[in-house]
């Protein structure tokens, strides 16, 4: 849904389609990410996240996912949609949505699951 976003959106898909294929094709993470031009604080986000995935025990994933990002994320996202909702056009539409129904489940699910 999020990438369905990008591109009513207008914005460029082909680094994260890049990523996708190169992890649906177990590329090594570092190759993908050096092999693009990417922003050095997107590549140390993906590669903490991954690391996170790949050494973490459970409940040190989950609480990592929860007050990293769950806990953090429908403030942030509120805040985005209100910014989305000053410009008229319906480009924003499916990705407004996508914050939508992120904050529902932060806040109804994911947070106090947490």
């Amino acid at each position: 849904m999020y990438r369905m976003a990008m591109v009513q959106a207008g914005a460029s898909t082909k680094e994260i389609d890049m990523l996708i294929l190169g992890v649906q094709a177990n590329k090594d993470l570092n190759e993908i990410l050096d092999s693009r031009k990417l922003p050095s604080h997107i590549c140390s986000f993906v590669r903490n996240t991954f690391e996170s995935i790949h050494q973490s025990n459970l409940e040190e994933l989950a609480a990592i996912f929860l007050f990293g990002r769950e806990d953090l994320i429908p403030d942030l996202f509120r805040g985005l949609i209100n910014q989305l909702n000053q410009d008229q056009s319906n480009r924003y539409e499916l990705f407004e949505y996508y914050l939508q129904r992120h904050i529902e489940i932060d806040d109804e699910q994911h947070g106090p699951m947490g």
